[in-house]
């Protein structure tokens, strides 16, 4: 990346790192959401998944995310261990997780029912905007999560199973839901659709399934608010990614585990950390980093990751995309086009 001096904009830039300090954490290639011939998410046979609530246990994982991660008034935290949670889709260890669970992290430790020692996993695909993520978790013959068949209403009783603050013992929360169409755009996500219930969810519920009393999937858990709603990606919207994260290939993602941000001083992406060998990297991003700047617009103007990700949707998996970051650490701006050698 080279740097390009704006005075103006570096006091903002400089102004908004120091405010980040008070902000409260959230709970925890570019290209179209859609796939266009695919309806359904590639799964196991469901005749053959799990069929009661109390077996839901067996295909729940908790994930440990081991890496460096940069906090705004924290610095870099070396060598950090974050805590999510993910569920199995088929016994040859495919499950489902968060984006902003598993992106950044050097390698994940994945905790099975019954195990005592973690396993290994390897992320298969990600995607920033729809805060999903397909991983591969070693061995096979899991005990894994069917969908629910049946269009999701209001009062449906429903159960947020996961790993809340990182706890060791698997917890079940029962609830039910209480919209079923509600505005997903949040600060580090950005979905048409999702579920609102009200199963109490916590930082390491994330990636976590909301199930049915039938132990069926409901949604992927990824957020919660302080007024006791919590939400999920449903399976109209997991299905538009889900089959290409599982094949490999990443959807409206240029690599980054971040946030919007925005307070009285200016607004941007804050950059957690940055998954090796994405177009992010590649192009010199860094955690750290608040993005100020994607194809000339200046991104998360309300808050949310929506302005940021229209812009990911808006191009193909290989689209040279400009990008301008701020690091406060050298106190200038940096510019770089995506998916090209200019760094």
């Amino acid at each position: 990346m080279r740097s390009r001096k704006t005075e103006k904009r570096h006091v903002v830039l400089s102004s908004l790192v120091v405010a980040l300090a008070l902000v409260a954490s959230a709970c925890g290639g570019s290209g179209d959401d859609s796939v266009e011939g695919e309806t359904t998410v590639v799964t196991a046979p469901a005749g053959d998944a799990v069929k009661s609530l109390e077996d839901v246990r067996g295909a729940v994982v908790r994930i440990e995310a081991e890496g460096t991660f940069d906090y705004a008034g924290e610095g870099t935290q070396y060598n950090e261990g974050s805590s999510g949670s993910g569920f199995f889709i088929s016994p040859e260890g495919i499950a489902v997780t968060n984006n902003h669970v598993v992106t950044g992290a050097a390698f994940l430790q994945v905790y099975v029912e019954g195990e005592d020692e973690p396993r290994n996993a390897k992320i298969l695909g990600v995607s920033e905007c729809s805060d999903l993520a397909v991983i591969d978790v070693d061995g096979e013959g899991f005990p894994y999560l069917a969908w629910y068949p049946d269009d999701v209403v209001v009062g449906v009783d429903v159960f947020a199973a996961g790993f809340p603050l990182g706890d060791h013992e698997y917890t079940l929360l029962d609830g039910i839901v209480s919209k079923e169409d509600a505005n997903g755009e949040t600060s580090w996500a950005s979905v048409d659709s999702v579920i609102e219930h009200t199963s109490d969810i916590l930082p390491g519920n994330s990636g976590g399934p909301l199930v049915s009393e039938d132990g069926l999937v409901i949604g992927v858990n990824y957020a919660g608010d302080s007024e006791g709603q919590a939400y999920a990606i449903g399976y109209e919207e997991a299905s538009k990614v889900l089959p290409l994260l599982q094949s490999g290939q990443d959807v409206t993602s240029i690599g980054i585990n971040g946030s919007a941000l925005l307070t009285d001083e200016g607004s941007g992406i804050w950059v957690y950390s940055v998954g090796s060998g994405s177009p992010a990297d590649l192009v010199g991003v860094r955690g750290g980093d608040i993005v100020s700047e994607i194809e000339g617009l200046i991104p998360a103007t309300d808050g949310t990751m929506s302005d940021y990700c229209d812009v990911l949707r808006s191009q193909d998996p290989d689209s040279a995309i400009q990008i301008e970051v701020w690091r406060d650490a050298e106190g200038h701006y940096l510019e770089g086009t995506l998916n090209t050698a200019k760094t």
